[in-house]
């Protein structure tokens, strides 16, 4: 995608995924992205708005983004058939959990705009919401997400933007973690942040280069 830009390499991509998913299954557990606001913004859950009744982080970053996903390819599909199962995913999602349990279900837009209908998202964040309170079947059928609360491999930059250090080495810092992670994102309303981070590239290339001679 040409607002996201990987800045390590593998062997660190695959240490830090083994530290997010330690102690889970291979196949049982999927690292997924996570960012400081929520969209769509209509899912409720058994009467409040998703946003207030997810569970809670220590840092900025709390809401799934789709847009980052690390795990085996049997977990990727565990969960998307699990979502099918429940959801009707891909061509419906949640917008609401009713008190009873049960869902009310839309169809899913084509595009990001609000206007077009309900995004995909909002399958995943009903998911998350029930797996935080022990809704989900057992893992071996609905793995489990484990959110990047830390940025650690994934980086959403929409809201939390001014507090990204763009290094002279290729690597941005998240000072509210102090983690350096190996993809940012330039999502949402920080996607004017593409150009800033194509600049950056090209500063770092040049300046690499420089320094070797």
């Amino acid at each position: 995608a040409g607002d996201v830009a990987c800045l390590c390499d593998e062997a660190e991509i695959v240490a830090k995924a083994r530290r997010l998913l330690a102690g889970r299954g291979s196949t049982e557990a999927l690292v997924v992205s996570a960012e400081a606001w929520i969209w769509p913004r209509s899912v409720t859950y058994r009467g409040e708005r998703a946003a207030k009744a997810y569970p809670p982080s220590s840092t900025p970053l709390r809401y799934v983004n789709v847009g980052g996903l690390l795990g085996r390819p049997l977990a990727l599909a565990g969960v998307l058939n699990c979502m099918r199962r429940r959801y009707g995913f891909p061509a419906t999602c949640p917008e609401a959990v009713n008190a009873d349990g049960s869902y009310t279900l839309r169809p899913v837009a084509t595009t990001l705009a609000e206007s077009a209908g309900l995004n995909e998202q909002a399958c995943w964040h009903v998911y998350l919401l029930e797996q935080s309170r022990g809704v989900l079947p057992p893992a071996s059928e609905c793995p489990r997400l484990v959110p990047d609360y830390g940025g650690e491999l994934f980086l959403p930059l929409s809201k939390v933007a001014a507090e990204v250090k763009w290094g002279v080495d290729g690597r941005v810092t998240f000072e509210a973690t102090h983690s350096r992670p190996c993809w940012v994102h330039a999502n949402g309303a920080a996607k004017y942040l593409v150009e800033v981070m194509q600049f950056w590239l090209g500063w770092v290339g040049r300046y690499t280069r420089h320094s070797a001679a």
